[in-house]
């Protein structure tokens, strides 16, 4: 198996700098593996030295982050749509580091740099998505005086009928609210006649006056 020393990410880290005139940085993880990122975006990138067909090469790849929940997102072409794979190539492993640095610079570099840009995008507005739902969720679940059910899925729910007498709230019927990002799905369930009519008043004059306001 090929060995690199340290000394090695270190100059390739300290070339790309003069390169690319970006700050990176060698960094090696818990596990031993060795990668190189640049301070200001952030950008990673990894290094396998040798392996099953890989004996003789490095081969030095995007290394794509994680999001807030340490799950990988997917991104598509801006003008195909097709998914877009973490770019990579192999080099030799008898290249010195200047010239290695030479090659991620002019073979993988800008291709990384812009599935990067679309992944912390993808990633910003996965956030921004979570916080609204985050958000709505606590707001309804505070004014149903119930808890949120799987909070950290996709969809959380809510029991409106949490608080009611159980004695007396499936004569009201049962239902639930289920949490998108910036929606609600409010679904109720076997309403006897008279409580039906009353709801149904009030969504329509409710939905009537939100009509009229973004009129």
């Amino acid at each position: 198996m090929t060995e690199l020393s340290n000394d090695f990410y270190v100059s390739v880290a300290r070339n790309l700098c003069t390169l690319t005139d970006g700050q990176w940085e060698h960094k090696v993880d818990q596990y031993g593996n060795h990668t190189i990122v640049e301070a200001g975006s952030k950008l990673s990138l990894w290094f396998r030295a040798g392996g099953y067909g890989n004996e003789g090469k490095i081969k030095i790849g995007y290394d794509r982050p994680r999001d807030a929940k340490g799950e990988y997102v997917y991104v598509y072409h801006p003008m195909g749509g097709a998914k877009l794979d973490n770019p990579s190539i192999n080099v030799s492993a008898s290249k010195d580091a200047l010239t290695v640095a030479k090659d991620i610079e002019r073979r993988v570099l800008g291709a990384c740099q812009n599935v990067h840009a679309l992944v912390v995008k993808r990633i910003a507005e996965n956030a921004e998505h979570e916080a609204k739902k985050l958000g709505l969720v606590t707001e309804l679940a505070a004014i149903c005086n119930a808890k949120v059910s799987n909070p950290n899925s996709s969809q959380p729910t809510i029991n409106p009928y949490e608080s009611i007498n159980p004695r007396t709230d499936y004569r009201c019927g049962y239902g639930t609210i289920t949490v998108g990002g910036d929606y609600a799905e409010i679904k109720l369930c076997s309403l006897p006649p008279a409580l039906a009519k009353e709801l149904t008043t009030v969504i329509v004059e409710t939905i009537k006056k939100a009509s009229n306001r973004t009129a």
